[in-house]
């Protein structure tokens, strides 16, 4: 039998960029005003709401800011410290080796890329699910295989009647 191909596989962020997203992510932290030991969920909710300003034109994050970014570091840090996850680059082997930076959980079967997400809310006004899938998360993370990758925010839908 000849060797399996991974479609999808992560390696560990340099020393350079794990050592910069936290800061980003405590610069993030002061922009919305979040109070020292703010909870996990409490800078997800600011997250959410803000990127919605954004899309709105009711806010705007500093000249010398990527909004995707720096919200996208406070986002993806609240995963690291809820549930354990980890930032790692992802690469796409069946996209001509496509890589993304995101956040994945201990057994890789499930992915959220922070800054991709964030990016396409504010390119493309998609609907802001960033707090209705921190919630999801919460009550229930969903039972996938082992190294599946899947990335929630694909899956993650407001039903608005």
């Amino acid at each position: 039998m000849g060797k399996q191909f991974r479609l999808i596989s992560e390696s560990p962020l340099t020393a350079s960029h794990a050592d910069l997203i936290p800061k980003v992510a405590v610069d993030a932290a002061v922009l919305l005003g979040l109070t020292p030991g703010f909870a996990p969920i409490e800078a997800v909710k600011y997250v959410d709401r803000f990127v919605e300003k954004l899309q709105l034109g009711a806010a705007t994050v500093p000249a010398d800011e990527e909004p995707d970014v720096l919200l996208g570091c406070l986002w993806g840090e609240q995963l690291v410290r809820e549930f354990g996850w980890n930032w790692a680059y992802v690469t796409f082997h069946d996209n001509q080796e496509s890589k993304a930076v995101g956040v994945i959980s201990k057994d890789c079967s499930l992915a959220i890329f922070p800054f991709d997400f964030i990016a396409g809310c504010l390119e493309r006004n998609m609907p802001v699910t960033i707090m209705l899938s921190f919630n999801l998360l919460r009550s229930q993370s969903p039972s996938l295989p082992a190294r599946g990758f899947a990335n929630i925010m694909n899956h993650v839908q407001r039903i608005v009647p």
